[in-house]
C-alpha cells in the first residue's frame, strides 16, 4: 500500500523505510500477533506493534484516544497494527507478508443509517434550547414536519504526504513533513518516543491548504517514521500513497435531523424543536467539538423565541475529523436554512421574504442567540440589502421567469443565503497565538508568527499591524514562519481565526518593544531640549519617533533604536494572546463561545437540463463582511476556494464503503470533484469593510474577518436556486420539492420524477 517512488534523494545517505501494516476489516478484535518470521527475512530491521512504543500511543495533542498502532482491537479498515522497517521496500514488503497477525472480524457500522438502526449512540443527548417548546409544538398545534440527510465528504488529497525522521546521537529528532501543522506533530513525536518536545525538530514545506483534512495524516506518518527512528541512528523514510491517505484521511461527518416547525402566516418562526445524530467516527473525543458547533448554529441567522436543538453521537467505523473547513456549523447551519426553505414552499411565499422576516433583530429582546451570545444583529440585515442589490434579485428573477416560460426543457432558477458563522472554537485553549519581534539596529524589524503557510494572505496582514502600531513602511518590516527551533507555537488554523489572533499578539510584542523605546526617545528629546511632555505622549509614526504634531521635532526610528542598542535595552519582544471573556458550557447549553461572527450573503443562479439532471452554475454574487481587509485580492481568493469546497460536497461528492470498510471511491476516476465547468460563468465577490471588533493595529484599525469558513456555507445558495428551478416545472404554491444531499444529476432526476407524480396527484379531486 506505499509507494517510495522518488522518496530517497540520491545525496541521502544511510536510508531506511517504514511499512504500517494495515487491518484488512472495519471492526476486529487483535487474536494473535507474531513477527517471529518478520523478523528473520533478510534486510528487516524490525517489527514495532503498540507494546513496543516507548510513550504514549497517541496521535492526538489534547486527547488521548486516537491510537498510533491498534491496542487490542481495530475500528477502522486500513488502521495500522504494526510498522515494518526495513532496509529497502522490498524487504519491508517481504517482512509484513511474513507477520502473523489473526483478527477476529465484528460487526461493523459503516455509515449513520446502519447506526440509527444499531442506535450505536455515545453519551447522552446534548441539548440547547430557550421558551417552551410544548406551547408551541404540542398536540393539535399547526406543525411541520421534515428530515434532514447531510452526506459525507472526503477531502481529496492533492499531495503525497511524505516523513522523514533522524534520531541523532545527542538525543535530538530531525523531522521533515510536507503537511500538518508543525508544533502539533512535535507533541505527538515527543509523546510516542517519549522524549522533551524541545529535542524535536520539525522542518515542514507549506501546504495547499488547512481545509484538506490532511493534519491527521501527517501526524500518523510522523509518529510511525519516529517510532521507528527509536531503533537506528539512520534516517527512516514513509511515503504515503493515495489509498492509504483516503482511508486515513479525516472525512466529514454526516448528519441526520428530524425537525418541528411552528410559523405563522407571515412565515415568521414561531418554535423549531430540531433532533441531530451526528456520526462521531471511530473516536470520541474528537467529535465533541464538532457537536458544540453544530449545536451552536442550529439557529442560523434566525431569532426563534422557541427553539430546541438536541444532538447525539453515532459510533462508526470510519476516520472522522475536525480539520475540516467549518465541519459541525456548516451542517448546523444547513439544516436551519432547510427550514426557512420548507416553510417558505409550503406558505407559497418568497424565500428571500421568509429569510428576512426572521432574521435577528437589533433590540436587546431579538439579539441573543439560543446560548445567550449577542448576535451582529445590524451587520447580518445590512449586509443581506447590499447583496440583494449587487445581484438585482428581483430584476434577475422577473426574467428567469421569461427565460423559462420559453423553455420547456430547460429551467433556471435563483436562490439567496445568508451565513452567520462563529469565529471561535468552544475549546477555549485553541483560542491563542504566540508571535515574536525584533528590532534590528536599522529600525527595521523582523516578525514571526505560530501560523503555517497555507496560501492565505497572513504576511500581509502581520506586517500592516507591525507598521501600524511602530510607525514603519511596509519595506521595512519581514515576516516569517517560525522555525521549530523558535519554540513557538502554531495556532488553531480551523474553527479560530488565526491571524487576528497572532496579529494580536504582535500587537502585544510591540507594545512592549515600544515601551522601552518611548524610555530612550524621552531622554533623547529632553535632552535635545524638550522637556514639557509625558513619557505616554511620545508617538511612533511615518518612521518617527516625536511629540506633537511635527514628526520632524523628533528622531528617525533608526536613530532611536541605535541609541537603545548603545544603551544595552531589549528590542527583543514575544507577545502572547488568548481571546478574552470566552465561555462556553455545553452542559447548560449557554455562555459566549465566540470571539466574533463572520457574516455574508450569497446569491447564486443555475441552469437545470431536465433530460440529464445536470445543473450548471450561471452566476454567483458575494457580500462578505471582511473587516479592515488590507489584501482584497487574496480575501476573494480565500472566498472562492470555500465556496467551491462546499459546492463539491452538496453536488458531486458522495463516499461510499465496501462490506469490510474501505472506501469504494479513492481516486479521480470514482470520486466526483468539482471541475472548471463547475465554476460560475460569471462571478462577483464584494467584500464590506465593517468596524465594531476589537483592533488588531494600533488606533484606529480593525480586525479582518475570518473569511476561509463562512463561503462553505454560502455553498448552499446553488443548491436553493436548483429547487427554485424545479419548481418552475409546473410545482403549485404550497408544494414542497423534496432534493436529497449531494444534488447530482440521479437526485435531480429523482426529485423531478417525484415531483411530476405529487403535481398529478395534487391536480386531481379529491373522493368525497
Amino acid at each position: 500500500m506505499m509507494d517510495w517512488n522518488g522518496s530517497t534523494p540520491a545525496n541521502r545517505q544511510h536510508c531506511v523505510y517504514a511499512l504500517p501494516v494495515g487491518a484488512p476489516c472495519a471492526s476486529a478484535n487483535l487474536a494473535q500477533l507474531d513477527s517471529g518470521r518478520a523478523r528473520d527475512v533478510d534486510g528487516v530491521l524490525g517489527v514495532f506493534f503498540a507494546s513496543d512504543i516507548p510513550g504514549i500511543n497517541s496521535i492526538q495533542t489534547e486527547r488521548g484516544n486516537d491510537p498510533l498502532l491498534a491496542e487490542g482491537e481495530v475500528t477502522y479498515a486500513g488502521q495500522p497494527v504494526c510498522v515494518v522497517l526495513g532496509r529497502s521496500p522490498e524487504a519491508c514488503r517481504n517482512g509484513a507478508e511474513a507477520l502473523n497477525i489473526e483478527f477476529h472480524p465484528l460487526a461493523s457500522i459503516l455509515d449513520l443509517d446502519h447506526a440509527r438502526a444499531m442506535q450505536t449512540y455515545e453519551k447522552e443527548p446534548q441539548v440547547l434550547s430557550r421558551g417552551d417548546i410544548q406551547e408551541w409544538l404540542g398536540p393539535g398545534e399547526p406543525v411541520l414536519t421534515g428530515s434532514v440527510s447531510l452526506e459525507t465528504q472526503l477531502p481529496f488529497p492533492s499531495t503525497a504526504i511524505v516523513a522523514r525522521c533522524r534520531r541523532r546521537p545527542d538525543g535530538r529528532v530531525d523531522l521533515e513533513v510536507n503537511g500538518g501543522i508543525p508544533s502539533d506533530i512535535r507533541s505527538v513525536v515527543s509523546r510516542i518516543m517519549r522524549i522533551p518536545e524541545s529535542r524535536v525538530f520539525v522542518n515542514y514545506e507549506p501546504v495547499a491548504s488547512c481545509a484538506d483534512g490532511g493534519e491527521r495524516v501527517a501526524r500518523m506518518a510522523a509518529g510511525l517514521v519516529a517510532l521507528a527512528a527509536t531503533r537506528t541512528t539512520d534516517e527512516v523514510s514513509l511515503v504515503v500513497d493515495r489509498e492509504w491517505d483516503t482511508l486515513h484521511r479525516s472525512k466529514r461527518r454526516a448528519v441526520y435531523a428530524k425537525y418541528e416547525v411552528s410559523c405563522d402566516e407571515e412565515g415568521r418562526l414561531m418554535a423549531v424543536n430540531i433532533d441531530y445524530l451526528l456520526e462521531a467516527g471511530h473516536i470520541l473525543d474528537e467529535s465533541q467539538p464538532a457537536l458544540d458547533r453544530l449545536l451552536l448554529h442550529s439557529d442560523g441567522a434566525y431569532y426563534i423565541p422557541n427553539f430546541c436543538a438536541s444532538a447525539r453521537l453515532c459510533k462508526t467505523n470510519y476516520v472522522a475529523g475536525s480539520d475540516l473547513a467549518a465541519e459541525g456549523s456548516a451542517q448546523g447551519s444547513f439544516v436551519i436554512e432547510e427550514i426557512l426553505s420548507h416553510v417558505a414552499q409550503h406558505l407559497g411565499l418568497s424565500p428571500e421574504r421568509v429569510r428576512a422576516a426572521n432574521f435577528y433583530r437589533e433590540e436587546e429582546e431579538y439579539s441573543k442567540t439560543p446560548y445567550g451570545q449577542r448576535a451582529p444583529a445590524g451587520l447580518i440585515s445590512r449586509i443581506w440589502r447590499e447583496t440583494l442589490t449587487l445581484a438585482e434579485l428581483e430584476v434577475r428573477r422577473e426574467e428567469i421567469r421569461n427565460w423559462n416560460a420559453e423553455h420547456p426543457y430547460f429551467k433556471r432558477g435563483i436562490g439567496m443565503i445568508p451565513v452567520k458563522l462563529g469565529v471561535g472554537d468552544p475549546r477555549t485553549e485553541r483560542n491563542q497565538a504566540t508571535a515574536g519581534l525584533q528590532m534590528l539596529p536599522d529600525g527595521s524589524v523582523r516578525a514571526w508568527a505560530g501560523l503555517i503557510d497555507n496560501g492565505e494572505p497572513w504576511r500581509v496582514r502581520i506586517a500592516e499591524t507591525v507598521c501600524r502600531n511602530l510607525g514603519l513602511e511596509p519595506d521595512r518590516v519581514w515576516v516569517t514562519a517560525p522555525h521549530s527551533d523558535s519554540g513557538i507555537r502554531n495556532a488553531a488554523s480551523l474553527g479560530v481565526d488565526p491571524v487576528h489572533l497572532a496579529s494580536q499578539a504582535v500587537r502585544e510584542a510591540c507594545r512592549q518593544i515600544k515601551q522601552r523605546l518611548r524610555t530612550v526617545a524621552g531622554q533623547m528629546l529632553a535632552a535635545s531640549g524638550q522637556s514639557s511632555f509625558e513619557v505616554e505622549d511620545i508617538r511612533f509614526g511615518d518612521g518617527w519617533v516625536y511629540v506633537g504634531p511635527n514628526p520632524s521635532s523628533g528622531f528617525r526610528l533608526e536613530e532611536v533604536s541605535a541609541e537603545a542598542r548603545r544603551r544595552r535595552v531589549d528590542l527583543g519582544a514575544t507577545g502572547h494572546f488568548r481571546t478574552p471573556n470566552l465561555l462556553w458550557n455545553p452542559a447548560a447549553g449557554e455562555g459566549s463561545p465566540f470571539e466574533d461572527f463572520a457574516v455574508g450573503a450569497a446569491v447564486c443562479e443555475v441552469e437545470l437540463d431536465a433530460f440529464s439532471g445536470e445543473c450548471r452554475l450561471l452566476r454567483t454574487e458575494i457580500v462578505h463582511d471582511a473587516g479592515d481587509s488590507s489584501s482584497p485580492a487574496c480575501d476573494r481568493g480565500v472566498i472562492a476556494r470555500g465556496f467551491a469546497f462546499g459546492y463539491g460536497w452538496l453536488f458531486s461528492e458522495s463516499l461510499g464503503w465496501t462490506a469490510d470498510g474501505t472506501l469504494t471511491q479513492d481516486a479521480l476516476d470514482s470520486y466526483a470533484l468539482p471541475g472548471y465547468s463547475d465554476t460560475p460563468l460569471a462571478y462577483r465577490i464584494a467584500l464590506l469593510r465593517t468596524s465594531g471588533v476589537s483592533p488588531d493595529g494600533g488606533e484606529g484599525g480593525r480586525a479582518a474577518r475570518s473569511l476561509r469558513e463562512s463561503p462553505v456555507v454560502l455553498s448552499l445558495a446553488a443548491r436553493e436556486a436548483v429547487k427554485d428551478a424545479l419548481r418552475s416545472f409546473g410545482a403549485p404554491p404550497g408544494l414542497v420539492v423534496n432534493l436529497s444531499f449531494p444534488c447530482s444529476p440521479s437526485a435531480v432526476m429523482n426529485a423531478l420524477r417525484d415531483l411530476a407524480q405529487r403535481v398529478v396527484s395534487h391536480g386531481r379531486p379529491r373522493a368525497s
